[in-house]
C-alpha cells in the first residue's frame, strides 16, 4: 500500500491546494536506513557537513575566530557532518534532543535520492530557515508547527 505523500501546506489541506499535488509513493526511508546504507551519489558522508545540507545563518557556522572551518564534532548542527546528525543517538546531541536535525537529514537524502518527489531541497531548506529562527514552523497561513509537530510530519513521509 503506497503512502499519499503531500508538501506541508497540502498535508493540512487534504491535498486540495497543495503546490506540489498528491503523489502515490512509496515514501522515503528513516534515519536508521540511511546510517546503514549507501548515500546518493556525489554525496561523501565522511565530508558532507549538515551546513551544506542545510546552510546556518553568518554566527552559527562552525568557524574558528580565523573563519577557518573547524573539524566535525558533535557539538553543534554547524559543526556536525551530517551522517554524525543522523548517526548519534540523540542523547549524546543536546543540540537535536527533538530529533529534528536527525529526521531533515533522512529527508534530504531521500529527496536526493528521488524517493521524495513531493518536496524539493529548496523546500526542505526553506522550512529548516523557518524553525530555526522562529522556532516554529508555518506550513500555512493561521497554523504554526512546533519542532515535533514538524518530526511528525517528516516521519509520516518515511517508510
Amino acid at each position: 500500500m503506497g503512502v499519499t505523500c503531500l508538501s506541508p501546506s497540502g498535508y493540512l489541506s487534504g491535498g486540495l491546494n497543495s503546490h506540489y499535488g498528491s503523489t502515490a509513493c512509496g515514501g522515503g526511508y528513516s534515519p536508521g536506513y540511511w546510517k546503514n546504507h549507501a548515500w546518493p551519489a556525489g554525496i561523501d558522508r565522511t565530508k558532507f557537513r549538515f551546513t551544506d545540507a542545510f546552510p546556518m545563518p553568518v554566527g552559527k557556522q562552525c568557524l574558528s575566530s580565523t573563519g577557518v572551518q573547524q573539524p566535525a564534532s558533535n557539538t553543534s548542527y554547524g559543526c556536525a557532518l551530517l551522517d554524525d546528525v543522523i548517526s548519534r543517538p540523540s542523547a549524546s546531541k543536546s543540540y537535536d534532543a527533538d530529533r529534528l536535525g536527525m529526521h531533515m537529514a533522512a529527508t534530504y537524502l531521500n529527496i536526493r535520492a528521488g524517493y521524495v518527489k513531493f518536496l524539493t531541497v529548496e523546500k526542505l531548506q526553506e522550512i529548516w530557515r523557518e524553525v530555526t529562527m522562529n522556532t516554529v514552523y508555518q506550513p500555512t497561513a493561521g497554523v504554526t508547527w512546533s519542532r515535533a509537530q514538524l518530526v511528525a510530519y517528516l516521519k509520516a513521509t518515511m517508510q
